[in-house]
C-alpha cells in the first residue's frame, strides 16, 4: 500500500528494533461481541452469501456504507490485526503498535455498521484489554477530523475507558451530524468524567488550535488517569491537504502528539489507522507516528506566530474545561479569566501586576506567560502604570509547569517541553521506559494483507 510504501522510504520498517507482522488474525465473533450485538454479527456474515445487487440494498439501509465481496473479511482482519497488536504490546513482545489497517472502525455503533466502518476496531480493543487481559484503565485518544460516536456510546457509562477525541463539530452540522459529540457530553453513571469531547466550530483549525487542546486538556487529564494501555484512532483526515476535513494539522504535530503519549503506559501505545482521504497527508503522518513511537528525531512543530488562535478555538477549550474541572483535579485550576484591559490608576509596587501573573500560573492556554506578560505589560505602559523598563521576560511552559505539581504525575519522564506556541520537539524523544528496556523491539508495524 502507499502508507507502507511510505514507512519503507522512511527507513521504519527493516529496522533491527521493529517487528514487521504481515498478517494479524481474524475477528472472531466472541470478540466481536464483547462491544457488538449479536444480531450485528449475524447480519455482516448473512452478507457474505449476497449478490452484488442483493448487497446493495443492504447497505442502502445503513448510513455511510458501501459493501463489496470482500469487506467484512477486510473488517475482520482490521479489528483482529489491531487486537494482534495490542496482544504484542500487553505481552512485551514490542513496545509500541502501529496498525496499518482499513476499513476504518470509531463510527460502527454496537448495533450497526455506520460511517465506513463495519467493526469498531479500537472499541473491540479496548474491551478486549479489559476484559481478557484484566486492565483497569484504558485512554483511547481519537484525533480523527470526525467524532468517534461508536467509541463514545460503547464507554459511556465504563470508568474503566477514558474516551478523549478532539473532532470537528459545527454545532453538530459535521459528521456524524449528533449533538453527542459536544462538550457537555461526559459520560453517565460510573463513566462521568470519562468522557472528553473537545469540539471545534469551524474551518481551517491547525497546529495552534491543536496543541491548546493537547497541552491544556489531554495531557493533563491523561497523566491524572494513568492509563495502563494508551490506544490511538489515528484518522488524519484533519491533516494539511485533506479535501475532506478542512484542517491544517501538519505531520509534525502529529509526531508530537504520538511522542507526548508514548510517555503514558511505560510506552505501551498502539496507533490503528482510522480515517483519511488523501494518501499523501496519511503516509506522511503516519510515518511521523512511527518515528515518534520509534523515539526518532522529530521535525520541528512551527507554529505560525503571525496566526491568532482561533477564537472559537479558545472558547471550544474554556468550555472543556469549565465542563470537566468537577472530575479532573488538573483542571481545578484553568478556569481563571484575565482582564482584556488594564485600568488606570497608581500601581504600589507592582502588586496588580504580580496578581494578574499569579493567575497566569492557573491559566494555560497555550500562550507562554512571557508572550502574555508582556501584552499586559503594555496595556499598562499606555495607561501609565508602569514604566517601559519594567517587562521582565520568564519563559514558562504553562502545561509543564501544571503537570509537574500534579499528584499523579509520572516523575523523571524525558518528555519534550514546548513553551507557548514556538517550541520545538527535543531531539533526544526517547521515552523513560527506553532506558528501562534494552532488548525489547521498539515497535510493531501491522499490515494485514487478505489472501
Amino acid at each position: 500500500s502507499r502508507i507502507w510504501a511510505a514507512l519503507e522510504e522512511a527507513g521504519v520498517v527493516g529496522r533491527k528494533d521493529v517487528v514487521r507482522v504481515e498478517n494479524g488474525r481474524l475477528l472472531s465473533k466472541e470478540e466481536s461481541l464483547l462491544v457488538h450485538d449479536e444480531e450485528h454479527w449475524d447480519r455482516l456474515m448473512d452478507s457474505e452469501e449476497l449478490d452484488t445487487e442483493e448487497r446493495d440494498i443492504l447497505a442502502e439501509t445503513f448510513n455511510s456504507i458501501y459493501l463489496n465481496s470482500s469487506s467484512i473479511k477486510c473488517g475482520m482482519l482490521a479489528a483482529g490485526g489491531v487486537l494482534s497488536c495490542v496482544d504484542l504490546v500487553m505481552s512485551g513482545t514490542s513496545r509500541a503498535g502501529l496498525a496499518v489497517v482499513r476499513p476504518p472502525g470509531h463510527h460502527a455503533e454496537p448495533e450497526t455498521p455506520h460511517g465506513f466502518c463495519l467493526f469498531n476496531n479500537v472499541g473491540i480493543a479496548a474491551q478486549y484489554a479489559v476484559t481478557q487481559l484484566g486492565l483497569e484503565r484504558v485512554l483511547i485518544l481519537d484525533w480523527d477530523v470526525h467524532h468517534g460516536n461508536g467509541i463514545q456510546h460503547m464507554f459511556y457509562n465504563d470508568n474503566r475507558v477514558l474516551y478523549m477525541s478532539l473532532h470537528r463539530y459545527d454545532y453538530a452540522s459535521f459528521f456524524p451530524q449528533s449533538e453527542d459529540a459536544n462538550y457537555d457530553m461526559v459520560g453517565e453513571g460510573a463513566g462521568r468524567g470519562f468522557n472528553v469531547n473537545i469540539p471545534w466550530n469551524g474551518r481551517k483549525m491547525g497546529d495552534s488550535e491543536y496543541l491548546l487542546a493537547f497541552q491544556n486538556i489531554v495531557i493533563p487529564i491523561a497523566y491524572e488517569f494513568q492509563p495502563q494501555l494508551v490506544l490511538v484512532s489515528a484518522g488524519f483526515d484533519a491533516a494539511v491537504g485533506d479535501p475532506l476535513g478542512g484542517y491544517r494539522v501538519t505531520p509534525a504535530m502529529y509526531g508530537y502528539m504520538t511522542h507526548q503519549l508514548s510517555a503514558l503506559a511505560e510506552g505501551r501505545v498502539v496507533v490503528a489507522l482510522e480515517g483519511g482521504y488523501n494518501l499523501s497527508s496519511i503516509s506522511d503522518c503516519a510515518t511521523q507516528c512511527a518515528r515518534a513511537l520509534l523515539g526518532d528525531p522529530l521535525p520541528a512543530l512551527l507554529v505560525d506566530q503571525d496566526r491568532d488562535i482561533r477564537d472559537s478555538a479558545l472558547q471550544t477549550v474554556r468550555d472543556v474545561i469549565r465542563e470537566q474541572r468537577q472530575f479532573w483535579q488538573c483542571l481545578a485550576g484553568q478556569d481563571k479569566v484575565l482582564p482584556l484591559e488594564v485600568d488606570g490608576g497608581e500601581v504600589g509596587d507592582g502588586v496588580e501586576l504580580a496578581g494578574l501573573e499569579d493567575q497566569l500560573d492557573q491559566l494555560s492556554l497555550g500562550i507562554s506567560r512571557s508572550v502574555v506578560r508582556s501584552q499586559l505589560v503594555k496595556q499598562m505602559e499606555a495607561t501609565g502604570q508602569v514604566k517601559k523598563d519594567s517587562e521582565v521576560t520568564v519563559n514558562i511552559a504553562p502545561a509543564a509547569t501544571e503537570r509537574d505539581n500534579q499528584e499523579n504525575a509520572c516523575k523523571d519522564s524525558n518528555e519534550t517541553t514546548i513553551t507557548g506556541l514556538t517550541g520545538v520537539p527535543s531531539e533526544d524523544t526517547k521515552s523513560t521506559v527506553d532506558n528501562e528496556i534494552d532488548t525489547t523491539p521498539e515497535l510493531v508495524i501491522l499490515e494485514p494483507r487478505q489472501t
